[in-house]
C-alpha cells in the first residue's frame, strides 16, 4: 500500500484529505509468506483497515471527522510500520526455497539480509541476496536476445525471482539477479553452462501494493527473463 497523503482547500479552512492505492484483502499479522515472512500478512491488513477509512472519509460531513479519520490512519499506520519492521527483521536470514529448473541450478542456499525499507511512507522491506546459481546447460539464443552492441560486448539479461501458486501459475515475480551473455557470431549468441547468476544485482524488495498476492506462494523459482 503507498502513503499518498494530501491537503486540499474548502472554502475557507482546509479539509484533510488522503488517498490510499492498495489492494484491499484481508490477513492475520500472523500468517507468513515464503518471501517476506510475516510483512506481508502485516501490509495486506494495513490495507484493509485504509479501504475502510476511505470510506469513513468520504462520509465525513466536517472538517473535524476528516481530521479525525487522518489521525485514525496515522496512528493504524505508525503501528503497522513498527510491527513490520520487526517481522523483517526476523525474516533476515532466511534461506529461500528455490527449485531447480532445466536452466538455472542453485549450486549453495540462497539466503536474504534485510537492508532498509525502500520508503519512509510504505512497508516495502528491502534485503540483499547471497548464494550461488549457475546456468546449468548452454542456453542457444536468437532474435533480441542474441542482439550484441557494435563492439560485440553483450548486456546481461535479468533474472527473476517468481512466485508460484499450488497449480504452478506466476504470483508475483521480482528483478533480482542478472546472467551474463557471449555472443556467438551475427545473430548469435549463448549462455554458457556453469554462467554464475549474479544473484544480487537488484535488491528484493517487497511491493504492499500486492501485499496479499503473497500468501498465495507455494513455491519459488529463479528464471532468466528472455527479451523476445
Amino acid at each position: 500500500m503507498r502513503k499518498q497523503l494530501f491537503i486540499t482547500s474548502a472554502l475557507s479552512i482546509a479539509a484533510v484529505s488522503f488517498i490510499l492505492s492498495s489492494c484491499g484483502g484481508s490477513s492475520s499479522s500472523s500468517s507468513e509468506s515464503m518471501l517476506f515472512g510475516k510483512v506481508p500478512a502485516i501490509a495486506a491488513e494495513l490495507n484493509t483497515q485504509s479501504e475502510e477509512l476511505k470510506a469513513k472519509l468520504g462520509a465525513s460531513e466536517s472538517e473535524s471527522d476528516a481530521k479525525a479519520v487522518f489521525e485514525k490512519y496515522e496512528k493504524i499506520y505508525a503501528e503497522a510500520r513498527e510491527k513490520a519492521e520487526k517481522a523483517a527483521q526476523e525474516w533476515s536470514g532466511s534461506t529461500l526455497a528455490l527449485e531447480n529448473t532445466d536452466e538455472l541450478t542453485v549450486k549453495t542456499p540462497v539466503t536474504v539480509q534485510f537492508k532498509d525499507f525502500f520508503s519512509k511512507g510504505d512497508i516495502d522491506p528491502r534485503y540483499d541476496l547471497a548464494g550461488e546459481v549457475v546456468a546449468a546447460k548452454d542456453i542457444p539464443l536468437e532474435g533480441k536476445d542474441a542482439l550484441a552492441f557494435n563492439d560485440g560486448t553483450m548486456t546481461p539479461l535479468s533474472v527473476d525471482l517468481i512466485g508460484l501458486d499450488a497449480e504452478g501459475n506466476e504470483v508475483i515475480s521480482h528483478q533480482v539477479g542478472s546472467i551474463a551473455r557471449t555472443s556467438t557470431g551475427e545473430g548469435t549468441a549463448v549462455i554458457t553452462a556453469g554462467t554464475p547468476v549474479n544473484i544480487n544485482a537488484h535488491n528484493l524488495t517487497m511491493s504492499d501494493s500486492k501485499a496479499a498476492e503473497y500468501a498465495k506462494i507455494k513455491s519459488l523459482k529463479l528464471a532468466i527473463r528472455y527479451l523476445k
